[in-house]
C-alpha cells in the first residue's frame, strides 16, 4: 500500500514539472502561437509526458484484465457445472439416456441373435450335407426309410406309445402336481394349503361338534370317557377320565388342517415301510383299530345315527374325525388345567398332542413334574425350549420309516416336537389371515415362533 502511495506521488511530481516548464516556455507567445503552429520545446516535452502516462495507464488495466479473466471463467466454469449436474437429475434428461441404453442394449442382443442365427446355419448346412450324402448312397432314401417302407406298424411299438402318452405320462404329472402341492406341509416349510381347503369346506360341521361338546359339558359338568395310553411296561392300559375343559373349536381346526393335509401321500409311505401297520383315514388320521373306543367315548355328544359301523367308511366322516381329534387332545388339556397352564402353554401343547402318542398327557404330566423344564418366562410354566432342545432325532432302531422318512420330513429335527409345533404354526397364521375364524386369546405366537427358529437339529 505504501508503494504504491509513493508511485503516484512521484507521477504527480513529474507532471507537474513539466506542466511549469511549458508554461514558462509559453511566456509572452500568446499571441504568436495564434498564428503559428510551431510548438515549444516544453510543450512538446508536456505532450510527450502526458503521452507515456496514457501509455502506461492502458498497460495496467490490461494487465488488471488479464489476471481478473482466469477468476471470470473459473467462476463461469462452476456455474456451468452446477447447472449440468441439475440438468442430468430432470426427467427429460434420464429418458433420454434410458432410451439411448435400451437402444444399445436391443442393438448387443440383435448382433448375439445374428451370431447365433449364423452359428445355427452353419450346423444346420452340415446336417443337411450328410442327408444329402447319405440318400446319394441309398438311391434317395435315408435309412429309416428303408427299414420302415414296406413294413407295417409294429403292434407292440404302437402299443407302447400309446401307455405312455395316456397312462405313464399322465400319472408321472399328477405325482409331480400333488408332490409339489405338497411338499410344504410334508417337509414343514410353509402351509399345508389342501389340508386348511379341506377344513374350510367342512366348517360348520365341524364348529357344530365342538359346539356340541362345549355345551355337553357346560351343562352336565363333564363328559366320562376311557383314557388309552401305553404304560411304562409297553402295555396298553384304560382309565376313566373326565372331560372338563372347554375346547376352542380354531384350535381344534388347525390341529385337523396339519392332518388332513397329504394323508395319502403319507400312507404310502408308510405303507413301503411298515406294510404290516393299519394305516390312518380321515381328516383326524385316527388308526380303524381305534374307532371302537372313540365310537363309545363320543356317543354324548355326537349323533352316530346313519354312520356308518365300518371304521374306515365311518372315520372319514366329518363329525367324527371332529370327535377324534378332540379325544386326541381333550387329555393333555385336563392336565394343563390341574397345573393351570397359561394359553401358549395349551397352545404348544395342542400343537404337539394332535398327532397321538408322540406327545400325550402322560409325557405331558412327566414334563410338568421334572424341575428343569420349570419356565422362568411369565409366557409359559414350562421351558419349550429347553425341552425342544432336549429331543433326539428317531435313530435306527426306532424302525426304517422314523428314521428314513420322519426324520427327513422333520428337515433333521424331532418330528414329534419341532416338526409338528411348524406346521401348526405355519397353519395357524393362514387361519389368522384369513379372519373367518375366532383365533383362541391370550397366546402368544411370536413366542412358537421364536421356539421353531431358535431350536437346533436333533441327533439321533
Amino acid at each position: 500500500m505504501l508503494g504504491a502511495t509513493l508511485a503516484d506521488w512521484q507521477k504527480k511530481r513529474e507532471e507537474e514539472a513539466a506542466r511549469l516548464a511549458a508554461m514558462r516556455s509559453n511566456v509572452g507567445g500568446d499571441e504568436e502561437e495564434g498564428s503559428s503552429k510551431k510548438k515549444s520545446p516544453g510543450r512538446i516535452a508536456y505532450e510527450k509526458k502526458m503521452q507515456q502516462k496514457h501509455i502506461i495507464g492502458e498497460l495496467q488495466a490490461a494487465a488488471k484484465t488479464s489476471q481478473a479473466k482466469p477468476v471470470n471463467q473459473l467462476a463461469k466454469i462452476d456455474t456451468d457445472e452446477e447447472r449440468l449436474e441439475a440438468y442430468k437429475q430432470t426427467t427429460g434428461y434420464q429418458a433420454r439416456q434410458q432410451s439411448y441404453a435400451d437402444y444399445y442394449a436391443k442393438k448387443e442382443q440383435e448382433k448375439q441373435n445374428a451370431v447365433s442365427a449364423a452359428r445355427w446355419a452353419g450346423v444346420a448346412s452340415v446336417v443337411q450335407a450328410k442327408q444329402e450324402a447319405e440318400e446319394k448312397n441309398t438311391g434317395g432314401k435315408t435309412l429309416a426309410m428303408l427299414i420302415r417302407e414296406d413294413d407295417p406298424p409294429n403292434p407292440l411299438e404302437k402299443f407302447k406309445i400309446w401307455v405312455d402318452n395316456n397312462i405313464i405320462q399322465p400319472v408321472k404329472q399328477w405325482a409331480e402336481n400333488k408332490i409339489e402341492q405338497t411338499w410344504p406341509a410334508l417337509r414343514a416349510t410353509g402351509p399345508g394349503e389342501n389340508g386348511i381347503d379341506l377344513i374350510n369346506k367342512n366348517r360348520d360341521l365341524i364348529l357344530g361338534t365342538v359346539s356340541s361338546f362345549n355345551s355337553f359339558i357346560k351343562t352336565y359338568g363333564g363328559i366320562p370317557y376311557k383314557y388309552e395310553y401305553m404304560n411304562r411296561k409297553g402295555e396298553t392300559t384304560q382309565e376313566q377320565q373326565l372331560h372338563s375343559i372347554p375346547i376352542n373349536p380354531t384350535s381344534l381346526a388347525i390341529s385337523m388342517s396339519v392332518q388332513a393335509e397329504a394323508p395319502g401321500i403319507v400312507d404310502f409311505f408308510q405303507w413301503v415301510f411298515s406294510p404290516f401297520n393299519s394305516p390312518s383315514y380321515g381328516m383326524a388320521q385316527i388308526e380303524p383299530d381305534k374307532y371302537e373306543l372313540i365310537k363309545k367315548n363320543i356317543q354324548p355328544y355326537v349323533n352316530l345315527n346313519g354312520i356308518s359301523n365300518n371304521p374306515y367308511f365311518a372315520l372319514r366322516n366329518p363329525q367324527v374325525s371332529t370327535a377324534a381329534m378332540i379325544e386326541r387332545v381333550s387329555p393333555s388339556l385336563e392336565i394343563c388345567q390341574k397345573y393351570v397352564c397359561t394359553p401358549t402353554d395349551k397352545e404348544i401343547v395342542i400343537a404337539l398332542s394332535q398327532n397321538g402318542p408322540g406327545f400325550d398327557a402322560k409325557r405331558l404330566e412327566g414334563i410338568l413334574n421334572d424341575i428343569e423344564y420349570v419356565s422362568e418366562n411369565p409366557e409359559t410354566i414350562i421351558n419349550w425350549q429347553k425341552y425342544f432342545n432336549d429331543q433326539e432325532a428317531f435313530s435306527k432302531e426306532d424302525g426304517a420309516y422314523r428314521y428314513y422318512i420322519l426324520n427327513w420330513r422333520g428337515s433333521g429335527h424331532n418330528f414329534d416336537t419341532w416338526f409338528m409345533l411348524n406346521r401348526y404354526y405355519n397353519n395357524a397364521m393362514v387361519f389368522e389371515d384369513a379372519g373367518n375364524w375366532s383365533m383362541p386369546e391370550g397366546v402368544n405366537w411370536e413366542y412358537l415362533e421364536s421356539l421353531i427358529e431358535n431350536t437346533p437339529p436333533a441327533q439321533p
